[in-house]
């Protein structure tokens, strides 16, 4: 339909003093069309779709390393607790 639309940061739409005090849809809407005409806004970045799954899965992946780590950290310490000994190839960092 050849619309044009852009996400703006609340934050970063130019306020006057006057427009702090009264707050409304008239005065937002008024706020929203000066700056634009004045070329004043910045679109943010929104993340596509695969960028999206991508980061879920680094954190699903980040999550499940955290995980193994504190239970090999656990079973250690039972161990260690019992008396019994650890071999040297599990004490050095990245072993099984």
């Amino acid at each position: 339909m050849g619309i044009d639309n852009i996400v703006v940061n609340p934050a970063d739409v130019p306020t006057k003093s006057s427009e702090k005090l009264r707050k409304s849809d008239a005065v937002d809407s008024g706020k929203l069309a000066r700056s634009l005409r004045a070329n004043e806004l910045k679109g943010i970045y929104t993340p596509d779709s695969v960028s999206l799954e991508m980061r879920s899965l680094i954190r699903l992946k980040n999550s499940i390393t955290k995980d193994t780590t504190r239970q090999k950290n656990r079973i250690k310490s039972q161990l260690r607790c019992l008396g019994i000994g650890i071999p040297q190839e599990f004490l050095e960092p990245f072993s099984n």
